[in-house]
């Protein structure tokens, strides 16, 4: 990846398991997008980064200010104790209230909200009981609908 002077990161991403290549032209526009919400972890998973720090990729279900439910994704980057350490708190079916960055990800006509760099705590369990109701019953599957 490279950096101009003019603000573009210029890439190739390559699918480890495909061998696909393609390549990107992005314009580096850092703003304060910041989200808090609760969340419940659906799935976890870990890659080693090139550099051999760690990625963690969660999978979510979050509420929004009145109660709708949407899909996030979360991402951590981390050293491998960090990654042990999220993977045993961030068990799934579990529910805790994540800020960090905020991303909307746009490929093939489909937008992925992610929350990057996250900080993740407990909820109270008179909320997390509120919460895991809410995720219950106003969740609709795209099947459903």
């Amino acid at each position: 990846m490279s950096t101009e002077n003019d603000g573009f990161i210029l890439g190739v991403i390559k699918n480890c398991e495909s061998g696909e290549e393609k390549s990107f032209r992005h314009y580096l526009c850092v703003t304060d997008a910041y989200m808090k919400a609760y969340v419940k972890v659906e799935c976890t998973s870990s890659y080693t980064c090139m550099d051999n720090s760690m990625e963690v990729s969660i999978d979510c279900l979050a509420l929004g200010a009145l109660g709708d439910v949407f899909e996030l994704g979360v991402n951590f980057l981390t050293t491998t104790k960090g990654r042990d350490k999220i993977i045993q708190d961030l068990k799934t079916g579990s529910i805790w209230l994540m800020e960090g960055d905020l991303s909307v990800f746009c490929e093939d006509g489909v937008s992925y909200i992610i929350l990057y760099l996250p900080e993740y705590k407990k909820l109270p369990p008179e909320i997390e009981t509120e919460a895991a109701i809410a995720f219950k019953e106003n969740y609709q599957h795209e099947e459903e609908t």
